[in-house]
């Protein structure tokens, strides 16, 4: 299972481009650190930039994605795809809702049918809103259509949903709760 987080990093010459400085308000200044460490101890590059405990950046705007690869036990696979299938089953029902009654934008879908994403599919809070959030950004792009999700596309993940806990696990909601995954 492969999964892509962005996150802000260093602007650098092209040389030491790898040199990631996390800038997300959920990981503490230790596990920056940690980061940091461990990416000196792999490769040549300059120390980190820090003003008062803070990581600073030449270039806030750039964004690096990293690809990174989950390695769950066969129960948490089980569990991951359920919850994909869910996910995209309740966005599917959202987008349908909203296209029936002509009401497209993310509020109007939200008041339309939160409640019942959470009952129907067992959506944590935080899944129903990003469900809900995939079907009206799909209304953003082409409003003559009814969008059908896959039962294993993406799944929009945010800081609620997936978060590293150090260097070598994410830990990621799912419908029988969070997972530490290696």
């Amino acid at each position: 299972i492969t999964a892509t987080y962005s996150f802000m990093h260093v602007s650098a010459p092209t040389k030491y481009r790898s040199l990631a400085v996390l800038a997300l308000e959920d990981i503490s200044l230790i596990r920056l650190q940690a980061v940091n460490r461990h990416l000196q101890a792999t490769e040549e590059c300059p120390p980190p930039l820090v003003d008062n405990g803070r990581y600073l950046s030449h270039n806030r705007g750039m964004k690096l994605t990293v690809q990174i690869q989950l390695l769950p036990s066969k129960e948490q696979q089980q569990l991951l795809l359920e919850t994909m299938s869910r996910f995209n089953a309740g966005a599917t029902l959202a987008a349908k809702i909203g296209f029936e009654h002509k009401r497209l934008s993310y509020v109007s879908l939200q008041r339309l049918c939160y409640f019942r994403l959470r009952a129907e599919f067992g959506l944590s809070a935080q899944m129903a809103v990003r469900a809900i959030g995939k079907a009206s950004e799909c209304f953003a792009r082409d409003k003559s259509f009814c969008p059908v999700f896959q039962p294993h596309g993406a799944m929009v993940l945010d800081n609620r949903l997936f978060s590293f806990k150090g260097i070598d696990r994410v830990s990621v909601l799912t419908l029988a709760g969070r997972q530490l995954i290696p």
